[in-house]
């Protein structure tokens, strides 16, 4: 479990590419792929402990999802860090684990957690659709996100 750490950032992308605006963190990552090629760029629908297997060996982590406060308009595209999520519950299964709790348990079973840990978010109205399209605010957000990513966590 405890390996050198990698220098380059995973690139994380969140999501269900079936429930409308919940594809939006890997439509972001894909979009980062496709503009960066050499980028170490993952997608998952997983969450809570099963992210430790992702995150493990990296010294720097970008991941990214959707979010829904119904306090944003559909599509602003926040910048979060795992503390903004310490007081989330989740707690009827493993998978939903909140994921601070799931980093401190992983950095106490020895996984080799990074340091720095960026989560993007776009705000999100629909998430309960079945539809592998996201709505026009969402999609519309996610070229730009994809560029404030590069230039933030890639480029800087």
């Amino acid at each position: 479990m405890n390996s050198p750490a990698r220098t380059d950032p995973l690139i994380l992308g969140l999501g269900n590419t079936i429930r409308s605006d919940d594809a939006a963190g890997i439509k972001t990552a894909r979009e980062i792929k496709r503009l960066r090629k050499n980028s170490n760029v993952r997608e998952s629908s997983c969450g809570g402990l099963d992210l430790l297997e992702f995150l493990s060996g990296f010294s720097r982590a970008v991941i990214i999802d959707s979010i829904k406060t119904g306090r944003r308009k559909p599509g602003e595209i926040l910048r979060l860090t795992p503390e903004d999520f310490r007081d989330t519950f989740h707690l009827s299964s493993p998978h939903t684990v909140n994921f601070t709790t799931a980093l401190e348990l992983g950095r106490s079973l020895g996984y080799s957690i990074p340091g720095e840990i960026a989560i993007y978010a776009i705000e999100i109205a629909d998430n309960l659709r079945y539809s592998k399209k996201c709505s026009r605010a969402v999609e519309s957000a996610i070229p730009g996100a994809a560029r404030i990513i590069i230039k933030e966590q890639l480029d800087a």
